[in-house]
């Protein structure tokens, strides 16, 4: 079976720029959601291999996205991103069991390596 990303992020121009820069780069599938919510339903409909999710997001945040995924699939990869990195919220992430924490703007490199 193919990998799959999911990219979660209420930004629509930082979902096409990093469809863009993972499609590029990786053979992988790419799906996208626009909030915590679309993004659970994409989850228990498609196998997906890492979650990428921004940490600030209207409705359900970033934060309880991880834990929601975490609570019905413990062995999910999730990445977290924001643009308001805090050490709280990077602590408070990898103690729910995020897999990493990449601050905005990124590395293109960095986050195509980690992925």
């Amino acid at each position: 079976m193919r990998p799959s990303l999911l990219i979660v992020d209420d930004k629509h121009d930082m979902l096409k720029l990093l469809e863009r820069i993972v499609r590029g780069e990786l053979d992988v599938d790419v799906y996208s959601a626009d909030n915590g919510k679309d993004a659970l339903d994409i989850i228990l409909r498609k196998p997906v291999s890492v979650v990428l999710a921004d940490v600030r997001m209207p409705g359900m945040d970033g934060i309880e996205l991880l834990r929601r995924i975490k609570k019905s699939n413990d062995s999910a990869i999730v990445m977290m991103m924001t643009a308001y990195g805090t050490v709280w919220t990077a602590v408070e992430s990898l103690k729910l069991g995020a897999y990493d924490f990449v601050t905005k703007p990124f590395d293109e490199e960095r986050l195509l390596h980690t992925i």
